[in-house]
């Protein structure tokens, strides 16, 4: 049996991926991430690119000692939300992950073969990780003075909690009223959505839950009054407000 050497990163915003309970699926996910090229190459005169892997539903379920209808299954899952595509043959399929470099970084990989070439001996000259750690959050520290929470390229440095957040901001609350309106089919007014955001933001903006950015907490937001239990919840749309007028998209410019 070969020895499969070399390693993949995988961070803990994991954790919060819609397929993370799914045992089947984040099982399947793994193993094309460990399967998968790290870098171009060929094969019988088909190039295989980086985040590619050819095999097929027996040799699958070999790997994984998934059946091949949960294999089937678990694919449809991943290629509904575009995790992956497949191009498949009478021989064999190519799967591709659709957003490889985001859970595989780039610079990590180009230097895979020198790890896996390196033995324990450390150069006097490289930093240490907490060193190289340290750094780092130094430096977001000093570019995100203003800010209550760290935020970079990749999301949140830190998770965010809701008394890092005021109050929702206006262009946010007149497209909030209209998603709602068109979708729930609820007519929503200014201060509606405000007692919303408060109790959305303590509901969830707990340090737990993690978010790439502002933006991904504010989409989150609205998908939450979509489904929001307007009749349970007696403090909204009480049947005493006059309800808000069909043109409200007017007074919020998105």
């Amino acid at each position: 049996m070969a020895i499969i050497t070399g390693h993949i990163t995988i961070e803990r915003k994991i954790l919060n991926w819609e397929w993370y309970t799914d045992q089947n699926v984040f099982h399947l996910f793994m193993y094309f991430l460990l399967k998968a090229n790290w870098k171009d190459s060929n094969w019988r005169g088909i190039k295989i690119c980086r985040g590619q892997l050819i095999t097929g539903r027996m040799k699958i379920s070999t790997d994984t000692g998934l059946t091949e209808r949960q294999i089937r299954t678990c694919m449809d899952k991943l290629k509904s939300t575009n995790e992956i595509t497949v191009k498949s043959t009478s021989k064999y399929s190519v799967i591709t992950i659709c957003k490889y470099d985001s859970y595989q970084d780039k610079t990590s990989n180009s230097d895979q073969q020198k790890v896996q070439q390196t033995t324990s001996k450390k150069s006097d000259k490289s930093p240490t990780n907490d060193q190289q750690a340290t750094t780092y959050e130094e430096e977001l520290i000093i570019n995100n003075k203003k800010k209550n929470i760290i935020i970079n390229k990749k999301g949140f440095k830190n998770f965010p909690i809701f008394s890092d957040f005021n109050g929702l901001p206006e262009i946010k609350t007149g497209t909030t009223i209209e998603l709602v309106r068109i979708v729930a089919q609820k007519d929503l007014q200014k201060e509606d959505v405000d007692s919303l955001w408060e109790i959305f933001k303590v509901q969830n903006l707990t340090g737990e839950n993690f978010y790439k950015d502002e933006d991904a907490i504010y989409s989150h937001f609205q998908n939450w009054c979509k489904n929001h239990d307007y009749k349970k919840d007696k403090n909204i749309l009480n049947g005493n407000k006059k309800s808000t007028p069909r043109n409200v998209s007017s007074d919020y410019n998105d």
